[in-house]
């Protein structure tokens, strides 16, 4: 099941008759404003002080009938639920953020500790100097080695791939104390964006749950983009009046009591908002738009339209100089249709930033196929990110469409990124920029297209179990070895630690936590544990067999000059 939604052709406002433009713009107004309203009284509570519900309050506050009152009443209370949650989900972000930050705060405490040990080490050397009295003994801080040759004092950087030989002083004014400055500096900015936070927390934990209508941007703008009072409050009224979406019943003819489409005709009929009570009994004032035309999957409208107990909602939206008609309902299709067999095998996906990889088993869980599709959203708008994301959607189902196979993926319904580690600005920007949601939600809609099922598993430790288990036995990298452990876990295979990890642990958390500090490049290499009573003093000497091999590279000689 999806939810389908077809777009009208445009129906220019030129076009249109005063009368008929007049009522559209009135059904735009009136159900906005009484959607407001409403939405007002929930939030603060007046609903206790009056004397009628809220419906009957709306009702006879705008003379609204009863299908228009009901469409303001719900929308408002589908709002304010909706802004609830929001907000927990804000309170709960927001805690998750500072509590990292705080950790970030006291990572970046310990490296100003560490400089500043080098900083009193180096200026006791220089003391003893200058006063001609015997040196300190020189201390090593990895990997920052002190030593005199020729009557000076040198210091050996060993890095990855080169070692750096500076003079004292050089080393003091051109890395020390610039990396003192840079590091203080940064935790002043993380300290004083927890104190932003806290107070952001405050006013989310006690004031009201409010809703600006027309865009809090827009709103903002009338003291800062707009220089002209009337040109902005022009704006903010079409914003907050652009658009209505009347609700589908499945008790009327059509599904919606609002909104009727003659399809032979492209007549488009609406009912006007006002109470026109005329006796007990009276008929609703209605209208006619012609030339409703929708040029792509209409026959999906109409089928929809002459099924019974089948609601469809109708959206109106004013662009300006045009309308626009959009009906939304449910698409069922027959089950029979749908490949969920997993008898050939399944397609196993990862998604990344900048990359989907996917990997193809047969029906025991044997590698049989991978690959990866790759993409880039930097620097690219919303817009651009969604068409690249729905192209890479696109290639991911072709590939399963091609194997005749369904797919599996991570069942994430939400990615809290403010769980996520205080970074670094390019890894941060990168964090934001992912759309896990969109890019799932395009996969999910293509396969639906295609016949293909999509199945989701639970990712705890995908990725550690690819790292550790496949990588290096399968000759695959990280991802593919993740999409390659999703796979078979939608074949119902669980996967055992590799035999040379046992002897430390059974359990995938705490070897996972442990190898997670050694670099990828690092688990290439290892192809015994033997001799090792604990998992920390492996890891250690893993680091340190594969760190020791600096006199080796290439050494070059710091100067100023």
């Amino acid at each position: 099941m999806r939810i389908e939604t077809n777009s009208s052709v445009r129906i220019y406002k030129d076009k249109l008759s005063f009368e008929n433009l007049n009522n559209l713009s009135n059904i735009l107004y009136i159900g906005n404003e009484a959607k407001i309203k409403a939405y007002s009284i929930l939030v603060y509570n007046h609903e206790k002080g009056l004397s009628q519900s809220i419906h009957l309050t709306i009702k006879n506050m705008f003379n609204l009938n009863t299908y228009y009152t009901n469409y303001a009443a719900c929308e408002a209370k589908w709002n304010k639920c909706s802004n609830v949650e929001l907000n927990k989900m804000y309170i709960d972000d927001l805690k998750q953020n500072i509590n990292h930050r705080e950790k970030s705060v006291k990572d970046l405490i310990n490296k100003i500790k560490f400089w500043s040990k080098i900083h009193t080490h180096i200026i006791d050397i220089s003391k003893a100097i200058k006063n001609s009295k015997s040196l300190p003994k020189f201390k090593y801080y990895r990997p920052y080695y002190f030593y005199m040759s020729d009557d000076k004092i040198f210091v050996e950087v060993n890095y990855k791939n080169k070692t750096i030989i500076y003079n004292i002083y050089d080393f003091e004014h051109a890395l020390v104390v610039k990396k003192i400055s840079r590091l203080t500096n940064k935790l002043n900015m993380i300290k004083r964006g927890i104190g932003y936070q806290k107070q952001k927390l405050e006013r989310l934990n006690t004031s009201a749950v409010k809703s600006c209508f027309g865009t809090k941007k827009l709103f903002k703008a009338q003291y800062t983009l707009y220089n002209e009072h009337f040109a902005w409050k022009e704006d903010f009224y079409k914003a907050r009046h652009k658009t209505i979406e009347l609700q589908g019943l499945n008790t009327v003819t059509q599904g919606n009591a609002c909104v009727k489409y003659n399809y032979e005709t492209n007549l488009l009929s609406i009912q006007l908002p006002y109470e026109n009570k005329i006796g007990a009994y009276h008929s609703s004032q209605w209208f006619e738009v012609e030339n409703v035309d929708f040029p792509y999957h209409k026959d999906l409208l109409i089928e929809a339209l002459n099924t019974k107990n089948f609601p469809i909602s109708w959206r109106i939206e004013d662009k300006g100089d045009y309308f626009l008609f959009k009906p939304s309902y449910k698409l069922f299709k027959d089950e029979s249709q749908i490949n969920y067999s997993k008898a050939n095998g399944i397609v196993g996906y990862d998604i990344n930033y900048d990359h989907i990889a996917w990997s193809e088993t047969d029906c025991i869980g044997n590698l049989l196929d991978f690959g990866t599709i790759r993409f880039n959203i930097a620097n690219k708008t919303s817009g651009q990110i969604s068409k690249i994301l729905e192209k890479s959607a696109l290639g991911l189902v072709q590939i399963a469409r091609d194997k005749n196979k369904p797919l599996a993926g991570e069942d994430i319904k939400n990615i809290s990124k403010s769980k996520l580690t205080y970074g670094n600005t390019k890894r941060n920007m990168k964090i934001s920029m992912f759309a896990h949601k969109k890019i799932i939600e395009a996969i999910s809609s293509r396969a639906f297209k295609e016949n293909l099922a999509v199945f989701y598993v639970n990712p705890a430790y995908t990725s550690q179990m690819g790292k550790i288990k496949y990588m290096k036995a399968k000759g695959i990298s990280i991802h593919v070895s993740a999409a390659y452990c999703i796979a078979r876990r939608a074949l119902g295979y669980k996967e055992k630690i590799p035999l040379i990890y046992r002897t430390f642990t059974n359990n995938w958390r705490v070897l996972s936590k442990e190898l997670k500090t050694l670099k990828i490049q690092y688990l290439y290499k290892i192809s015994s544990t033997f001799g090792y009573s604990n998992l920390k003093a492996f890891v250690k000497d893993t680091m340190v067999s594969n760190y020791a091999v600096f006199k080796e590279k290439p050494i070059i000689k710091f100067s100023f000059n």
